[in-house]
């Protein structure tokens, strides 16, 4: 992330920067309209009118959000931020699974049985740690191995054989 701009990189910027714009411009407004009309004050007539325009522009924020962070990602800080998030996301499918089992086993029946018996800010700071623990977890199974367990379950499967293992740079 930090090397130097690839070729067409400010088509790419200026691609993004459009979508942040247009998304905002259209998808807060779209959001704005949904709150005041399902909880806010325009009442139980236009919750569902609101709701509908609130869905249709969705994609739209949703759009804006992931080309504000993309952009972000291109400045000194944000690199710093995507280099540690990146582990994580090249074993985002065992990461999502270990998430909710352990959660399942946290707020179920089947495991300790919370849900509902712990507030929020509790629920919250629960998450957050396990996602923090996650994250160094990747960390130090990525630097090891080329995909998470998941994934190379997965890997295996639709090649129909064993993955290449990482190969080793020198140094």
């Amino acid at each position: 992330l930090t090397a130097a701009p690839a070729a067409g990189a400010p088509d790419r910027t200026a691609r993004l920067r459009r979508i942040l714009v247009v998304g905002l411009a259209v998808g807060l407004p779209g959001g704005a309209l949904m709150a005041a009309g399902t909880v806010g004050p325009l009442g139980a007539r236009w919750a569902v009118p609101t709701f509908i325009v609130g869905m249709l522009t969705a994609p739209a924020l949703s759009a804006a959000y992931a080309s504000g962070l993309l952009l972000w990602f291109t400045t000194p800080r944000g690199a710093r931020l995507a280099a540690k998030l990146a582990p994580a996301g090249r074993m985002a499918l065992t990461n999502y699974l270990a998430q909710s089992l352990v959660m399942a086993l946290v707020f179920t029946g089947y495991g300790a049985a919370l849900y509902g018996r712990t507030g929020a800010a509790a629920a919250l700071g629960g998450a957050l740690l396990f996602y923090v623990l996650q994250l160094a977890a990747s960390a130090r199974l990525m630097k090891r191995h080329r995909f998470g367990p998941v994934e190379r379950l997965l890997r295996t499967v639709t090649v129909w054989g064993r993955p290449a293992p990482r190969v080793r740079r020198e140094r």
